[in-house]
C-alpha cells in the first residue's frame, strides 16, 4: 500500500500506514496533527479515505458527535453519545455499543437515572434479603417442631408395637389407690362414671378433683405386660381412666398454659381382652414415694392436676403438677 503524502505542517507520514485501517483503534493526541493533512491528501492516493475518516472521527469523536446532536433527528441523539462511528456517509451510517476496549459513559442525565434506578433495587434487595431471613426463621421453627413430632410419634409407634407383641389378657386385679397431687396435699383425682354404661369413641363421664378419698376417687390396679397399668374404679363397673390429646398440639418437653388433651373415664365391657391404649398408663418413680403418671398412648405427655382450677389435663413436661402420689386404700 503507498505512503499517505505528508501535508503541510506535517514532519513525517505514520509509523505504519496500516495503523490507519484499523478503525477501532484511536490514535493519541501526537498523531492527530498530521491526520488532518493526510486526509486533506488522501484524495490524491489509493487508500480508502473512509477508514481514514473513520479513524479520525472515533479519535476525536467528541466534536463530532457534539455535531451529530445539532443535526440529527432528535429519535437519534441518544444513540450517539456512547457509540462508535463506522462509516463516515450518512446514508449508510451504522454504529456500534462501543468502542472496543472501551466501556459505555451515560450522560449525566442517564446517570441520575441510574443513580435513581439502583437506589430502587437496593431496597428491594434489602427487603428480600429480610423477608429471606424470616422464612429461614420459620423454616427453623418448623423443623425443629418436625423433628420433636417426629421422635414422639416414633415412640408411640414403638410402644405400639411393643403393646402388640405382647399379650392383651388383663392380669388379675391389684390393689386399690387413690392418686393424690404431691404440690397439693389432700387432694385427689375424683372420677365420675355415672353416665357410662357404654363404649364411646371420644371417652364420656367426668374427671375432676375433690379435697377427700371416697369410693370416687378410689381404683383398682389392673396390670398388664411390660409394666403396663390401667386404673379401674371401684365403684363403677368397668369403667376406666381414659386419657387422650392431639399430639400436634401438645408437645414433649413444652409447657401448655392450662395443660391440654382429654382426661375422662370409658366403659370396657366383661368380655373384652381388655382396654385399650388410651387407657393404660406407665409409672415413673420419682423418688420419696412420687411418681408421674404417663399415658401408654402419648409417651411425654403426663397426667397433669390443677387444684385451683379443679381440673385433670394433659401436660407434655414433668413438674410440681405432673407429680404424684399412689396412696393405698383399704375398706373396712
Amino acid at each position: 500500500m503507498p505512503s499517505l503524502p505528508v501535508g503541510q505542517g506535517s514532519a513525517s507520514h505514520p509509523k505504519r500506514d496500516r495503523d490507519l485501517l484499523v478503525p477501532d483503534e484511536i490514535l493519541g493526541d501526537a498523531d492527530l496533527d498530521n491526520i488532518w493533512d493526510w486526509f486533506a491528501s488522501a484524495v490524491e492516493t489509493n487508500v480508502d479515505r473512509q477508514l481514514i475518516f473513520v479513524k479520525l472521527v472515533n479519535s476525536v469523536r467528541k466534536p463530532y458527535l457534539d455535531h451529530c446532536r445539532l443535526n440529527h433527528a432528535d429519535s437519534n441523539r441518544n444513540l450517539f453519545p456512547s457509540r462508535t462511528v463506522t462509516s463516515y456517509t450518512p446514508s449508510v451510517c451504522t454504529i456500534m455499543d462501543h468502542a472496543p476496549g472501551e466501556s459505555q459513559s451515560p450522560e449525566d442525565g442517564d446517570l441520575e437515572g441510574l443513580t435513581s434506578q439502583n437506589k430502587e433495587l437496593k431496597l428491594q434487595l434489602e427487603d428480600a434479603r429480610a423477608d429471606l431471613a424470616k422464612k429461614d426463621n420459620e423454616i427453623h421453627v418448623l423443623e425443629t417442631k418436625f423433628q420433636t413430632i417426629s421422635v414422639a410419634l416414633q415412640e408411640q409407634s414403638e410402644g405400639d408395637a411393643q403393646l402388640s407383641k405382647s399379650s392383651p389378657t388383663r392380669s388379675p386385679s391389684g390393689p386399690h389407690v387413690a392418686i393424690m397431687s404431691a404440690a397439693s396435699l389432700h387432694i385427689f383425682i375424683q372420677m365420675d362414671g355415672r353416665e357410662v354404661s357404654s363404649y364411646e369413641p371420644s371417652g364420656s363421664g367426668i374427671v375432676s378433683v375433690q379435697p377427700h378419698i371416697w369410693d370416687h376417687e378410689t381404683f383398682e390396679i389392673e396390670y398388664y405386660p411390660d409394666g403396663i397399668i390401667a386404673f379401674k374404679s371401684v365403684c363403677f363397673q368397668n369403667v376406666y381412666l381414659r386419657a387422650t390429646c392431639n399430639p400436634w398440639d401438645l408437645l414433649p418437653g413444652v409447657v401448655k398454659s392450662g395443660g391440654g388433651g382429654i382426661v375422662n373415664c370409658q366403659y370396657i365391657s366383661e368380655g373384652s381382652d381388655g382396654c385399650s391404649i388410651q387407657e393404660k398408663f406407665r409409672i415413673h418413680p420419682l423418688g420419696h414415694g412420687q411418681v408421674a403418671i404417663e399415658p401408654v398412648a402419648f409417651p411425654g405427655r403426663y397426667l397433669s392436676l390443677d387444684a385451683t382450677n379443679k381440673t385433670v389435663t394433659l401436660q407434655g413436661t414433668r413438674g410440681d403438677g405432673e407429680t404424684f402420689y399412689l396412696i393405698f386404700v383399704t375398706f373396712l
